[in-house]
């Protein structure tokens, strides 16, 4: 695990830049959400501004940081990511409940696109979590200064002759896993070790099950 400051700074900008950029990616594709869809018409700008701000006030808040991650921040990155997840379930409910109750009103095209951008945004969704809660968060990861118990097992973990000595999970690699965790329905090559970990995972495959088998072959249908 790397240990001194200039290593610790240089690993902590390296997980923050690929998250950021799965924010910033969130938000980019609700603005394809049709308004039919979503959860309110006002949401339809207010939510992927809301998401940029707490991105950038978090961004500027660890600018120079240099004695570890401030605990608001903590909090707020758990918030932020809240607010994703439950804007996309709740997105999600409402595509569901307009196939239940007014089929006659679906346009194919629409549903497709909706339910794309409902699958990635649930995936950055997840592996948001997965980054945030595993070993304490991508700060105390890039540390080495935590004793928690990893949540998932990396390949990488038993590769020390290889080089792989300091290696730590990073945004990237929870993002893999998310999205892998989510086309097979389980687990692949990483190992989800502790409950909440397991029961996440499941949950995930659920979603895509619903969105993949569910909406899709509802908006072929239409067509």
């Amino acid at each position: 695990m790397p240990q001194g400051q200039g290593d610790w700074q240089r690993h902590k900008r390296e997980s923050r830049v690929p998250m950021a950029g799965a924010v910033i990616a969130v938000a980019g594709m609700n603005l394809f959400m049709p308004t039919t869809y979503q959860i309110t018409e006002v949401g339809h700008l207010l939510y992927p501004g809301l998401m940029l701000v707490l991105l950038l006030i978090l961004l500027v808040g660890e600018l120079g940081r240099a004695d570890g991650e401030r605990r608001w921040s903590r909090v707020l990155s758990g918030v932020l990511i809240g607010v994703i997840t439950l804007v996309a379930l709740a997105s999600a409910a409402r595509v569901l409940l307009v196939i239940l109750t007014d089929p006659e009103a679906i346009v194919s095209v629409e549903l497709l696109r909706v339910a794309v951008v409902l699958w990635l945004t649930v995936n950055i969704a997840f592996a948001l979590w997965y980054s945030y809660l595993d070993c304490g968060g991508p700060t105390m990861r890039a540390r080495g200064g935590t004793d928690l118990r990893p949540a998932f097992i990396f390949p990488e973990y038993g590769l020390d002759r290889w080089g792989y000595t300091d290696w730590y999970p990073q945004f990237p690699d929870y993002l893999v896993l998310s999205f892998n965790a989510s086309m097979a329905l389980g687990p692949s090559d990483v190992s989800a070790v502790r409950h909440w970990a397991k029961f996440s995972m499941l949950i995930q495959a659920l979603f895509s099950l619903c969105m993949l088998y569910i909406v899709l072959t509802q908006a072929i249908s239409t067509l």
